[in-house]
């Protein structure tokens, strides 16, 4: 989790240049907030987004004291002559919501999750173990090793 909090301001600032000029961003969703929808190690695809353009239900990325948070909105709050709007979201694996989401804040919002799909047989991650140490082996027994690998399969 530390790599994660010293570089997240980074991310931020490098997601945040990307968004405004119309570039999108794919990153791995580390956490649990917003199981099951989103699960550790998903990939999301977010793209930049007006902040009158977000609807209840949107999953939006946004920045919070440095750190990136892609969670869904669960309330859209308008002031009286609909001047100033703040945004509430909850991770849909928690109870409790968000502090009120400033539109300064949206980095984009996420258009596409790919599920990780990682191995759940034992043979599974031991030829996955195999296969990454095959580079490292010598020339003469990368065949034998390859063999292994696709009968554990």
């Amino acid at each position: 989790m530390s790599t994660v909090k010293r570089h997240a301001a980074m991310f931020v600032d490098v997601a945040q240049h990307l968004l405004e000029r119309g570039d999108g961003i794919r990153f791995r969703a580390e956490g649990t907030s917003m199981l099951p929808t989103i699960q550790d190690g998903d990939v999301l695809t977010v793209a930049a987004v007006e902040p009158g353009a977000i609807a209840l239900g949107d999953i939006i990325l946004y920045s919070h004291r440095g750190r990136p948070i892609a969670h869904r909105v669960a309330e859209i709050r308008r002031s009286p002559g609909a001047t100033r709007m703040v945004f509430v979201a909850c991770g849909d694996g928690k109870t409790a919501c968000d502090a009120p989401i400033e539109p300064r804040q949206i980095l984009g919002k996420v258009i596409s999750i790919e599920r990780c799909v990682k191995p759940r047989t034992r043979a599974a991650v031991l030829a996955r173990v195999l296969y990454l140490h095959v580079a490292r082996l010598n020339v003469l027994y990368r065949h034998f090793v390859l063999e292994i690998c696709q009968s554990i399969r």
